[in-house]
């Protein structure tokens, strides 16, 4: 009975590590520039850049303004293995000339871990060209 309790906090430790694996895709980036200039970048980028693949990705839009900008995005093009991406680009007002830009995944998550980082690398990289935009580099 004894040998039983104490592999009791091993079997919990074990159970936790599990429950704790990473299956987050939302990324964020916070970007050196006002929100009216990451607005615009999100506008270009899904809009007047072939960087996301098809036009037309976004299905609405929500401003408030001075604190907040986001879009509804259902990109065909993004990532073949989840079969394109559902979710939300938004740009957040942190300070006068910082901005919170982010992209909230609504896709069903994959189970292959592997899959999941090749996503959320595929998600960096989009909020790193939207900043580049924003930043007035190519």
């Amino acid at each position: 009975m004894k040998r039983a309790f104490s592999l009791l906090p091993v079997l919990t430790l074990m159970a936790m590590h599990v429950i704790a694996a990473d299956t987050n895709l939302n990324q964020s980036i916070t970007v050196e520039r006002p929100l009216g200039d990451v607005i615009g970048a999100m506008q270009t980028y899904y809009c007047n850049t072939n960087y996301h693949g098809f036009a037309y990705a976004v299905y609405s839009t929500n401003a408030v303004p001075g604190v907040s900008y986001t879009f509804g995005i259902a990109d065909c093009a993004f990532d073949p293995s989840i079969g394109g991406l559902m979710g939300e680009m938004v740009a957040t007002r942190v300070t006068a000339d910082s901005t919170k830009l982010e992209l909230i995944v609504k896709n069903e998550i994959p189970k292959d871990s592997s899959t999941a980082a090749s996503i959320k690398q595929t998600i960096s990289k989009t909020l790193g060209r939207v900043a580049k935009i924003a930043e007035g580099r190519p």
